[in-house]
């Protein structure tokens, strides 16, 4: 009598270890168990694009999308698929939308600074990157990226302080060592 709870409880373990052998296998089958929940989408789009499996990502974003529209984090996430592949102006739409959503949303600005770069609106972009430093003064990252927009404007001082203030911060940071040197004397 005891060897069939032991037999049913190995073939559950089996089971749930083949469903959650990676992260896409477990967000799909949470999306097949919870069909009308937005974060299984949101999350298997995270997985996929881990996967870089960008068009499968863009599509369970626009899912998430789909069944609640007010979701801040599909928005981010819809927005940066968009930025690999190119397409900016989606990109700044979707930053725009999940800002309007969550206003102190550090990693929008950010990443809205890097989109408002690429289309050579480098002032946008430092005003993006400043608004993210509001709201996570330690942000390595925009403050890299305000760093380097400053240096591509030529404004060396500016970009000078802040890879300076990078090092305060993480002294083993090597891409604001490697900017700094690659300054002319």
């Amino acid at each position: 009598m005891i060897a069939i709870p032991i037999v049913i409880s190995g073939v559950a373990t089996y089971k749930r270890n083949f469903i959650w052998k990676g992260e896409i296998t477990l967000w799909e089958d949470v999306v097949r168990k919870t069909p009308k929940k937005a974060m299984g989408y949101n999350n298997l789009g995270v997985a996929y694009k881990k996967a870089e499996l960008l068009d499968k990502a863009l599509r369970e974003y626009r899912k998430a999308l789909k069944l609640q529209p007010d979701y801040p984090e599909a928005h981010y996430n819809l927005a940066n698929i968009y930025n690999i592949k190119g397409h900016l102006q989606e990109a700044i739409d979707e930053y725009s939308k999940a800002l309007r959503l969550k206003p102190d949303y550090a990693e929008v600005y950010n990443n809205l600074g890097i989109v408002y770069g690429k289309k050579g609106w480098f002032d946008m972009a430092i005003e993006e990157f400043k608004r993210a430093l509001v709201f996570e003064p330690h942000y390595i990252d925009a403050r890299y990226n305000l760093a380097l927009t400053y240096k591509r404007m030529g404004r060396n001082n500016e970009a000078r302080k802040e890879f300076a203030e990078i090092l305060k911060t993480r002294p083993d940071y090597d891409r604001a060592h490697i900017a700094i040197q690659s300054f002319p004397e």
